[in-house]
């Protein structure tokens, strides 16, 4: 479970990367501050929620059910991130779209045994 939640910081951490890039994602491991501080919300609120889950995955294992939260998590802190953090006015959509874009497909693909196709997000 904690191998889940951090590919859902990496996947968040290279979507808000590549937001800030304008649109262009990252070729190398960036550091970006601003990043750093929306991922550590990601960790806390995995850290809130892990305990509770793990609990109730002892009764019947619950593995959907935390990616689900994962997933839903992830993409609320990048639509939150992505209108606080300084970008182009002009370059907004297209940094938006395609850094949700690297979000939903790597969610997507690093969750695909779990989240069934018909119920995938698509990339706008």
């Amino acid at each position: 479970m904690s191998d889940d939640a951090d590919r859902a910081s990496s996947a968040l951490r290279r979507a808000l990367v590549t937001f800030l890039r304008g649109g262009t994602p990252p070729t190398d491991k960036v550091d970006r501050r601003e990043v750093d501080a929306w991922t550590g919300r990601l960790q806390a609120t995995v850290r809130d929620a892990f305990f509770p889950m793990l609990w109730q995955g002892m009764d019947q294992p619950n593995r959907a059910g935390w990616r689900a939260l994962l997933h839903n998590k992830a993409e609320g802190l990048y639509e939150a991130a992505t209108q606080s953090l300084p970008t182009r006015r002009e370059m907004f959509y297209r940094a938006y779209s395609n850094g949700r874009g690297v979000l939903i497909g790597r969610l997507n693909q690093d969750f695909a045994e779990t989240v069934p196709k018909a119920a995938r997000k698509e990339v706008v």
